[in-house]
């Protein structure tokens, strides 16, 4: 399906004057059933129930299905995802989706084989497209498809009707393509008719904008081993999970691992490969750098790094994690970088709001909108926390003439995908406002463990949806046609404004030590929380000084939820001037939340021969915040800075 309105008719173009082609930069040539060399069309028919493939519907892929091992470049493959619009694809299959791409390109989908990537639908009302798979044979793998017409804006939808086939022969390594029968006009004749290798920047193009002819075979052939071109090539795989996807994180300073990927997608076996990386905030300043390297890597080898310097996010905001290997000689640098997005939240607040896209008001890049108006986005998010209560989603318009619905998703679904819906609102046309619309959901809902997938689904053309393609990007985003779900088409260069509103729900049992009020003449007095909603008591507190050996105590009385207490240790510590790191925590072994339970403060220890003998008291020069700020305010931690260099860090409880 076309995101545009406009529909471009032309006369198809079904004469190929070119009977051969090749070689690609890996060795790879077609011939044609026109070529006196060429292979002579044989249609194999496995049109049979047993082989036909459901869940095929409009711009969408599905599988992965196994396969016997098959030979493609300078690699194996032993699966393979089918999409519904004319392709199959092998490593980290992607959707492909108008406007088509011409092959080879390094950006966007790779590894793949199109005999007719165009804009073909599964859906309509009766529509009669099909498509079959077959494996059994250990000497090919066979994909038809039959019948399948291309989209079509107006009623019913689709229109024409293609058959063809993709013949993967095991004994030889050739890729065969053939067509049937072949009619139909698909707008603006876009047609990609070739193969790409993982490499992307290495691939090869039968023709594009162009339609075979029916009863016609194309074959691929790849080169001898000792004529194969050698291919170094070493790719950044993913940052943090293996799709390289965005996550959410919690602003309260707990190390969160860096970890990336690096994998020899190329020929040749790699050495003395050198990896960076670093975390850096939006239009800021590098907050984490680390460097490490490999020593070898093998052909279709990958390795994991577990970088050395973690990242201990404090400050809300969005991050971009980026990872780059290099290795002299690399042919296609383009996969070489990657980057992850990582948004900290202010955890310390019950109402979080979660969202990847940064600034609606600054976005210029047009909104979107699904011709024929049945169509919609969807965003995955996964809270930092559980419980997590869902309260609202958000959507920011930049078109409004026609309806839509809100729906929340559960990712109970096979591996992760949409499940359960939660919640579905309609919002009539005549409520819809330019910006955020913010849709109370019908009855908040609460999630314990993983995420929701939040959808925008259109009820007409007058209406669309912003979004921005500014770096990060989450690549979490879906697109939504006829009801089947796909990763949306330009996801790894796109974001959408959609974002969700969820609320903290404190746990059962859950006390920590929310502050240190006082480090002075030995004696640590601290401030503990109950976070949680039943009473506590009989508890035990610690502290340490520079991670020296643990000074407990226990604590029988009995603390209100809700509720905090100041406890002064009866047993106080001895060390030399110098500056120290006190943490404090408790420990309860009902406590279902540990990430509350210390808190650390930096305090400097001084002499009695610093001070000047003659002086009978200290002189308090200002009053600050942990943020530095001057305040007067109380209930909150504070700091008493004194004309003798010396800090006093308290709370006062009014």
């Amino acid at each position: 399906m076309k995101k545009l309105l406009l529909i471009l008719l032309c006369l198809p173009v079904i004469l190929f004057s070119q009977t051969s082609g090749g070689p690609d930069g890996y060795g790879y040539t077609w011939v044609d059933s026109n070529d006196p060399q060429g292979p002579i069309y044989d249609w194999v028919d496995i049109e049979v129930p047993a082989n036909l493939v459901s869940g095929l519907g409009d711009d969408n892929i599905i599988g992965s299905f196994p396969i016997e091992s098959f030979n493609f470049y300078w690699y194996n493959v032993t699966s393979l995802s089918i999409g519904s619009n004319g392709f199959i694809a092998f490593s980290n299959p992607q959707n492909i989706a108008s406007p088509f791409p011409s092959i080879p390109l390094a950006s966007g989908a790779n590894d793949f084989i199109a005999p007719l990537l165009s804009d073909l639908t599964f859906t309509g009302i009766n529509n009669p497209g099909k498509c079959y798979f077959d494996n059994h044979n250990i000497d090919s793998t066979i994909v038809s498809f039959v019948d399948v017409p291309f989209w079509q804006q107006f009623s019913p939808q689709y229109s024409g009707s293609n058959t063809f086939q993709i013949i993967l022969c095991h004994i030889d390594s050739s890729i065969t393509f053939q067509y049937k029968s072949m009619s139909g006009v698909t707008t603006g004749n876009d047609i990609t008719i070739g193969i790409e290798s993982v490499a992307g920047s290495i691939g090869l193009q039968h023709s594009q904008d162009s339609y075979p002819q029916s009863s016609y075979s194309i074959r691929f052939t790849p080169p001898a081993l000792s004529n194969a071109s050698p291919v170094t090539d070493i790719s950044t795989a993913w940052n943090g999970n293996n799709e390289n996807k965005g996550i959410f994180l919690s602003g309260l300073g707990v190390n969160h691992a860096m970890i990336s990927n690096i994998s020899n997608v190329g020929n040749q076996n790699a050495g003395s490969i050198n990896v960076s990386s670093n975390v850096t905030s939006l239009f800021g300043m590098p907050v984490v750098n680390n460097n490490s390297s490999i020593n070898s890597l093998s052909i279709g080898q990958d390795t994991t790094i577990y970088f050395s310097t973690m990242f201990s996010p404090s400050t809300q905001g969005t991050y971009t994690f980026s990872s780059q290997a290099t290795l002299v000689g690399d042919i296609n640098p383009t996969n070489n970088t990657i980057s992850q997005e990582i948004v900290v939240l202010d955890t310390s607040q019950n109402n979080i709001n979660l969202c990847y896209a940064n600034n609606l008001a600054s976005t210029t890049l047009p909104g979107i909108n699904w011709a024929g108006g049945n169509g919609g986005i969807a965003v995955y998010f996964e809270p930092s926390f559980y419980p997590a209560k869902l309260v609202s989603s958000n959507f920011g318009i930049d078109l409004t003439g026609s309806s839509f619905a809100a729906m929340i998703y559960d990712d109970n679904g096979p591996n992760g995908s949409p499940g359960t819906l939660i919640d579905s609102v309609f919002v009539d046309s005549n409520s819809v406002l330019i910006g955020w619309n913010n849709i109370p959901l019908s009855l908040p809902h609460i999630i314990n463990d993983g995420g929701v997938y939040v959808l925008w689904y259109m009820y007409g053309n007058n209406i669309s949806l912003a979004r921005e393609n500014i770096p990060p990007i989450s690549r979490q985003a879906y697109e939504v046609l006829s009801g089947f779900w796909s990763s949306y088409r330009d996801y790894q260069t796109e974001d959408f404004f959609i974002s969700i509103d969820i609320e903290k729900i404190p746990f059962a049992e859950d006390i920590g030590v929310s502050s240190i009020l006082n480090v002075s003449n030995g004696i640590v007095q601290i401030e503990i929380l109950n976070h949680g909603l039943n009473d506590i008591s009989n508890f035990n507190v610690s502290y340490s000084v520079d991670g020296a050996s643990a000074v407990s105590e226990n604590i029988s009385s009995n603390l209100l939820s809700g509720s905090s207490m100041n406890y002064i240790f009866s047993t106080p510590f001895s060390v030399l001037p110098g500056q120290y790191e006190v943490c404090s925590w408790t420990d309860y072994n009902a406590d279902m939340q540990h990430n509350n339970d210390t808190s650390c403060v930096t305090t400097t220890i001084v002499g009695v021969n610093d001070f000047d003998i003659n002086e009978t008291e200290r002189i308090l020069l200002k009053i600050t915040d942990l943020l530095g700020r001057e305040t007067k305010q109380t209930n909150q931690p504070l700091l008493y800075i004194y004309d003798d260099g010396t800090v006093e860090k308290r709370i006062v409880i009014e």
